[in-house]
């Protein structure tokens, strides 16, 4: 059974757009995290305290098409 395999990262939970052939680098996990917290944390107005960025890898499986694989 062929598989596509990529790559994605999360941050706080929430994916990202952009897929990855293979496992990103430090640097794009840290343009990531850049580009959903510019200014590095937010601050939660309720809570009275900031959310700061976690980020994960996350590894997908997709099931080629069958017609690709004839």
């Amino acid at each position: 059974m062929p598989l596509d395999i990529s790559f994605t990262i999360e941050i706080n939970g929430l994916p990202t757009r952009k897929f990855y052939d293979s496992y990103p680098t430090e640097k794009q996990i840290e343009q990531a995290i850049r580009d959903m917290f510019p200014q590095g944390r937010i601050y939660d107005q309720y809570a009275d305290d900031y959310i700061y960025p976690i980020a994960q890898v996350k590894k997908l499986y997709k099931l080629r098409d069958t017609e690709e694989i004839k």
